[in-house]
């Protein structure tokens, strides 16, 4: 069976073949690499005013992480939210309002209660 990710593949190795149950080079030998997703915490679909990010309110915490992009972009919530955005050396702030991140400037996403769905304008 080839792997569906990359966290998936990671997670075989880390796990030694999930415990032994499977032999994680045959999945490889078996994979696109080429045409593996990143396995990034949310869901993506693109419209006329740009792109939705919808995080599932299942997702841990952890995978969260700190980030930068190459691109200035603003985030819009879609809907009331308890999510907070952090810029690095600043309090986190309510995902409540029109955010401006600018390029290379490291920033995460705090998980609240609920999915939330956001507006990404590059």
């Amino acid at each position: 069976m080839p792997f569906k990710s990359k966290k998936q593949m990671k997670a075989c190795y880390a796990s030694k073949g999930f415990g032994g149950k499977v032999d994680c080079d045959e999945w490889k030998k078996k994979t696109n690499l080429k045409k593996l997703k990143e396995n990034f915490p949310f869901d993506e679909s693109k419209d006329e005013n740009g792109i939705i990010r919808t995080f599932s309110e299942n997702l841990e915490e952890d995978e969260l992480k700190w980030h930068k992009d190459l691109e200035d972009r603003i985030i819009i919530p879609l809907h009331q939210t308890n999510w907070k955005f952090q810029r690095d050396n600043h309090l986190p702030e309510f995902i409540d309002k029109k955010i401006k991140i600018k390029a290379n400037e490291w920033h995460r996403i705090i998980k609240g209660t609920g999915d939330l769905s956001l507006r990404i304008i590059k």
